[in-house]
């Protein structure tokens, strides 16, 4: 479905397929050939949202944007993976973003980025946070960045960076809700050993 946001509406080019079951909302612009499938949603509604020909956008995606700091932009012949999140960030021309990947905004991924990763893909399950400007080589983590994704990859960016927290998906979701029983569990209430 096609949708105007505040009197602003998707711009289509030629032969663009958009799934009915799709939402690409306000300040969206799909160029020539790309398709936006399933139950994906390209909403621009507080900055745009462009996406170059011969994109594909799969099932169940959310494309998004940071207020009017961070478009989104994809550049021409990149897969988006299934149920894939991109807010806020530059995706360069033939890339492919792994299934269920995370890229959030200021992020940047280029081809030239992937060749220094050796890598072909953001790794499916990846989170590529937005303090990672991808266009730095050997991945451009900081000290301050924490990298959720597949073994593999980490001992490229230990080595690049040795200084960048790495984890695996299931780590990482344990972590996080140990921080939340600690914010939401006051310290008198908790059971001690």
């Amino acid at each position: 479905m096609l949708r105007s946001y505040k009197g602003v509406g998707p711009r289509l080019g030629q032969r663009v397929y958009v799934d009915a079951s799709a939402q690409v909302i306000g300040d969206v612009e799909l160029g020539d050939h790309s398709s936006v499938w399933m139950n994906a949603v390209v909403r621009g509604d507080v900055h745009s949202i462009r996406i170059g020909a011969h994109t594909n956008i799969q099932d169940n995606c959310v494309v998004h944007v940071f207020k009017a700091l961070h478009p989104t932009v994809v550049a021409d012949h990149v897969t988006v993976g299934h149920s894939v999140t991109l807010h806020g960030c530059r995706i360069g021309s033939y890339c492919l973003i792994g299934m269920g990947a995370t890229i959030l905004n200021d992020a940047r991924i280029t081809p030239e980025t992937l060749r220094a990763m050796e890598a072909r893909l953001v790794d499916a399950a990846s989170l590529i946070l937005p303090d990672l400007p991808l266009d730095v080589v050997a991945f451009g983590c900081t000290s301050a960045s924490m990298v959720i994704g597949e073994e593999r990859v980490f001992e490229r960016i230990r080595k690049a960076r040795p200084g960048v927290a790495c984890t695996t998906p299931i780590t990482a979701a344990f972590a996080a809700f140990e921080a939340l029983d600690r914010l939401v569990v006051p310290r008198a209430l908790r059971a001690r050993p």
